[in-house]
């Protein structure tokens, strides 16, 4: 009796090649998508720490260069009622001499103020999955300068240390928040401790 020949392969063979490659083509996706989404929420993730130095290093800046208090004042407050949290420090810089006397610049505070199209309510007004987030300012006189915008309440501190009833030196710590591109909220947190120079 003469054998058939199995020249090729069969229909249910060819049917579980394709399952088999299916499900790796489909693995291999899904490690894909997974690295992609770590990789997109790390760059933002460093984004935003990257927004808290640059912010906390323009403040320690200016702050090294404050009073004491000795002179003229450097008052700590809140930024209250709206946000009764976060804190405020007030402050002035030396700007030369006069007559053997020191001279001293206008008063600088930092502090926060409600991000646009926010209102202090416990909700997202302005539909950016963040709730009552605030913007760190820098007021000298009528001018406002924003330094970061998307602080969640309660995200800026001013720690004073004080040595005879004077400060010499503040901790500032800061928190921001953002969202990645998948719609998470990260957030990134730092902190600087500033000594005076002016004590």
């Amino acid at each position: 009796m003469k054998r058939r020949g199995q020249d090729g392969f069969t229909l249910i063979e060819i049917m579980i090649s394709v399952v088999i490659l299916a499900l790796l083509v489909l693995g291999i996706y899904q490690v894909m998508a997974s690295s992609q989404n770590l990789y997109a929420a790390g760059m933002s993730r460093s984004e935003i720490q990257e927004r808290v130095r640059r912010a906390l290093a323009e403040i320690a800046e200016e702050l090294r260069q404050a009073n004491s208090g000795s002179f003229v004042p450097i008052t700590f407050g809140t930024t209250a009622p709206d946000a009764p949290t976060d804190q405020t420090v007030t402050f002035q810089t030396c700007t030369g001499f006069a007559g053997g006397v020191a001279t001293w610049g206008p008063a600088v505070t930092f502090t926060t103020i409600a991000s646009d199209g926010e209102a202090e309510n416990g909700l997202d007004d302005n539909f950016n999955r963040l709730i009552d987030e605030r913007k760190l300012v820098r007021i000298q006189g009528a001018r406002t300068r924003v330094l970061a915008d998307n602080l969640r309440q309660g995200s800026l501190t001013f720690t004073p240390a004080l040595t005879a009833g004077l400060v010499t030196s503040v901790r500032v710590e800061l928190t921001i928040e953002g969202v990645d591109d998948k719609g998470r909220i990260l957030s990134g947190t730092d902190r600087v401790t500033v000594q005076l120079r002016n004590e």
